[in-house]
């Protein structure tokens, strides 16, 4: 399963089978993402599909050149490493 990127609705997305969907959503300045949210239901946790959208926020961030940052509890930990 892939990560899809919104750009206009700013947010990444798992598309899950059953209709619902695992999400990060982000803020957007000219030097800067900010992940502000993170979702995921409650029927696919603990299947590391939050730690994926993350990750594809870094790789995002890492290619447009923007600094990462995070107000989102659950993107902060993982990007420090817990």
């Amino acid at each position: 399963m892939a990560v899809l990127h919104n750009s206009e609705l700013r947010k990444f997305s798992f598309p899950l089978p059953d209709g619902e969907e695992a999400y990060l959503r982000y803020e957007l300045d000219s030097r800067s993402l900010n992940i502000s949210t993170t979702f995921v239901p409650t029927s696919a946790r603990g299947r590391g599909l939050g730690k994926e959208l993350v990750q594809a926020a870094c790789d995002f961030a890492r290619e447009q050149n923007l600094q990462l940052t995070s107000t989102c509890w659950y993107a902060s930990r993982v990007l420090a490493g817990d």
